[in-house]
């Protein structure tokens, strides 16, 4: 079950220490995945599609409609590098890739991987609250709301990074 966070959510879970941060070698290399858990996600609506294929999807946001997202994007990137920087030494001059990507003065975007299994996605996706297969949007869709998780921040060699795995989507 994924936590769905805020700036608040975030802060009580680091505090109270419940939030953890997991290493882990990844597989065939000598790098690291620093897990998070429990999983933490986030909710965000009227997502626009910028990139979409098998493997990957970049939704696109206007700075100055979504700014509160932006900020608590900001703040939660903030939080989250504080924490695995703070329990793992090796990471302390390490710089880490941001979870969003600001293009320019008025838009910013998230990158998400598509889990899937034999090449079947493993997103649920709802339409008019029913349940139906996940289907690849078209370029310039908007998902009017989709579950994000934060799964991990990776190490490989002198780059680390969010790991961002799309969860849901749903149209109303």
């Amino acid at each position: 079950m994924t936590i769905i966070i805020n700036s608040e959510v975030l802060s009580e879970l680091i505090n109270s220490e419940q939030l953890k941060v997991l290493k882990k070698r990844q597989q065939n290399s000598d790098n690291f995945n620093y897990y998070f858990s429990p999983s933490i996600g986030l909710n965000l609506w009227r997502s626009k599609v910028m990139i979409v294929n098998p493997k990957f999807i970049v939704f696109e946001f206007n700075k100055i409609e979504h700014m509160n997202l932006l900020i608590l994007l900001r703040d939660i990137d903030n939080k989250l590098q504080r924490l695995v920087k703070s329990k793992n030494s090796e990471l302390f001059n390490t710089s880490i890739y941001k979870l969003m990507s600001e293009i320019d003065n008025d838009k910013f975007t998230i990158r998400c991987y598509l889990p899937n299994f034999k090449g079947k996605h493993l997103i649920k996706c709802y339409v008019d609250n029913n349940e139906e297969i996940f289907k690849l949007p078209r370029v310039n869709t908007i998902i009017d709301n989709c579950v994000i998780e934060i799964r991990n921040i990776w190490k490989t060699n002198d780059k680390s990074g969010f790991n961002i795995e799309l969860k849901s989507t749903s149209y109303f």
